[in-house]
């Protein structure tokens, strides 16, 4: 004897995810160029090695990547990647190093707390 879906009378499913990140909103290709990305620096300069730069030598290419999308150019020569996909991959690695590198935060014009 087959049964059909619902056929036995259960309460619908629940699940409690009220309130957390929707994952489904990001874009599965941003990631996945953004791991080719992070995959090119390992490859290049060492498994994570971005985690000892500091965080201007960061911004610094960040910029560097913005302003070559704004002057036209899409796609890093390296790497084939969009130059919003390194800029992204920059501010990715500058969340973490001052959530977790305090010493490698070398912000010049971050205000300083007991001075």
């Amino acid at each position: 004897m087959s049964t059909k879906l619902g056929d036995d009378h259960q309460a619908p499913a629940t699940k409690a995810d009220q309130g957390k990140p929707p994952m489904t909103a990001i874009d599965p290709g941003f990631l996945t160029s953004l791991a080719a990305v992070l995959k090119y620096g390992d490859d290049k300069y060492g498994r994570l090695n971005w985690q000892g730069l500091t965080v201007e030598r960061l911004m610094d290419a960040h910029q560097r990547h913005t302003m070559a999308f704004l002057s036209g150019e899409d796609l890093d020569t390296d790497t084939g990647e969009s130059h919003l996909i390194h800029a992204a991959s920059c501010l990715m690695m500058v969340n973490w190093i001052t959530k977790h590198k305090e010493d490698q935060d070398d912000r010049r014009f971050k205000p300083r707390t007991g001075q």
